[in-house]
């Protein structure tokens, strides 16, 4: 397809603020069913028929055609409309991966299901006690994050205010000699140059609500499914995230939402026997302090199984009774890879990956999760993430004449080794290539780098240059999985390729005999790693 691109960006801007304004609406409609008011529905599906087809995007046409056909109406029975509102959402979902796969370069999902059956004409209330329902879609794609931002005028003129006020600075240091070089003329050009930086770190700020549609209509559509009724509530929306922090819990909150319906939130007939309200309760507060993030899940259900999850991980009577304390963090149990507590296995729960992969996606960014039961009922998920991952700090180090940026979160440890001796990692080069012959003698260093899990390896290095914030620039045309963030420079002269340890470990041939928590001296030899 031969589109300037702008007419494209332009596309894909207006098209998820219109899927946004859907989701806002299909909330509305979730929660007063009755009132059947669709046609913000009708015009949002009208309105994206119609950019698709100036662009060509037959599928999308279809779908949105579909969709429009597929709305609820006045006459319908209360299951039918549920069945309609399920419709909507499900077409959503699969209109939110076109756009995503269009702005990403990917092939075009397959759409033909989708389009022809947005609505289907009705559902039973399948799920009994124990038992759950698997009827609920998969998680849709995290929201994306517009690729424009409306900026406010106030920003750009205080921001244009700063840069008059730095050129002033400049040219009053090079009209008078040496007067550049004191330290009490350099002050007022660093507070201008950090003002700049902290009105641009601003401008990549949206609120919380950006993604709250998505989430709220993901609770009511997957609880209705699961044969039980719940809502969401959001403390916080209002405060302003980091573009970076935002998409992490875009990312991440489905698969906590998704887990409480699935293991917390009882069906109606149990609900009413333990004298709850029949709708349950999930809520998450936004909780900004200095440098960091706090978001608490929470959610009104039965808790955790402490009976399953004994069994599941054969623990100890140590460990039962750590786990029976009332603070106690029950994360490090619940997030080991392939364990569940579910009954059944199906789409929504039952593998043992929901939640280990949303502790391995927060610990690679520097963040952590916890979780807890709660005094009255229901469970608690606490999440600490760093308020800003646009800057990233990363340990400089030299590998032959290669400068390589780790981020901290992804460093361990560091160890010198003593002279003479064997260091349990290897160079880089011969560690992808699978070798293990001894290292050289120049090798003094070596990195302890987080793999993924509780895996970890060592990786021997040259020297250590320092510490360096910097803005990473990604690179085009990486595949995904790629263990290579971008690049960013040291000290304005020098190139830094910025690795990220926990994919680099997955590149790295294994083949350890007993605990995988070993370094990478236990390599196999001629092992070839993963093409990456």
């Amino acid at each position: 397809m031969n589109r300037p691109d702008r007419y494209m960006t332009l596309f894909l801007e207006e098209s998820r603020d219109l899927l946004r304004q859907g989701e806002e609406c299909l909330v509305a409609m979730e929660r007063m069913p009755d009132l059947c008011r669709t046609a913000p529905l009708n015009r949002m599906w009208h309105s994206l028929k119609g950019m698709a087809a100036a662009l060509g995007l037959e599928d999308l046409v279809v779908l949105a055609h579909a969709a429009e056909e597929g709305l609820p109406t006045p006459a319908m029975s209360p299951e039918q409309r549920h069945a309609a509102l399920d419709g909507q959402a499900e077409a959503m979902q699969t209109a939110a991966r076109l756009l995503a796969a269009l702005q990403d370069g990917h092939p075009i999902p397959d759409l033909s299901v989708s389009a022809r059956s947005p609505a289907p004409a009705s559902r039973k209330d399948t799920a009994q006690a124990g038992n759950i329902s698997p009827d609920i879609p998969a998680p849709p794609p995290a929201p994306p994050m517009p690729d424009t931002l409306r900026v406010p005028v106030r920003e750009l003129d205080a921001l244009l205010a700063d840069v008059v006020g730095l050129e002033g600075f400049l040219a009053a240091g090079d009209g008078h000699t040496g007067a550049a070089t004191r330290g009490e003329d350099r002050l007022p050009t660093a507070r201008c140059l950090a003002g700049m930086r902290h009105r641009l770190a601003r401008l990549r700020h949206l609120p919380f609500a950006t993604i709250v549609p998505s989430l709220e209509s993901l609770v009511l559509t997957g609880a209705r499914r699961l044969g039980s009724r719940a809502h969401l509530q959001v403390h916080g929306a209002e405060h302003r995230l980091e573009r970076g922090t935002l998409e992490l819990l875009a990312e991440s909150l489905p698969h906590l939402l998704r887990n409480a319906l699935a293991h917390g939130i009882e069906p109606k007939a149990l609900r009413r026997q333990a004298k709850k309200p029949e709708r349950g309760l999930l809520r998450i507060r936004i909780e900004p302090r200095r440098g960091r993030v706090r978001v608490v899940v929470e959610d009104d259900g039965r808790g955790v199984d402490l009976d399953a999850l004994r069994t599941a991980v054969g623990a100890e009577n140590g460990e039962v009774a750590a786990m029976m304390m009332p603070d106690a963090d029950l994360a490090p149990l619940l997030c080991r890879p392939g364990l569940s507590t579910a009954r059944v296995t199906d789409v929504v729960a039952g593998r043992g990956i929901g939640l280990d992969a949303v502790r391995e996606r927060l610990a690679r960014a520097g963040g952590g999760l916890s979780i807890h039961r709660r005094a009255e009922c229901g469970t608690r998920v606490i999440l600490e993430i760093p308020a800003t991952l646009a800057v990233t700090t990363c340990l400089v180090a030299r590998i032959g004449h290669s400068h390589l940026g780790f981020p901290l979160p992804g460093i361990r440890g560091l160890e010198a080794l003593p002279t003479g001796a064997t260091g349990r990692g290897g160079p880089l080069e011969r560690l992808l290539a699978g070798a293990t012959s001894p290292p050289s003698a120049g090798h003094a260093l070596e990195l302890a780098l987080r793999g993924q899990g509780d895996h970890s390896y060592n990786l021997q290095v040259d020297q250590i240059m320092g510490r360096l914030q910097a803005v990473v620039r990604p690179l085009p045309g990486l595949k995904a999985g790629s263990a290579i963030l971008g690049t960013a420079v040291w000290k304005a002269a020098l190139p830094v390729l910025i690795l990220d340890p926990a994919i680099l470990f997955l590149h790295l041939p294994r083949s350890w005999d007993g605990d995988h928590s070993d370094s990478a001296g236990g390599l196999s030899t001629g092992a070839s790693p993963a093409a990456g």
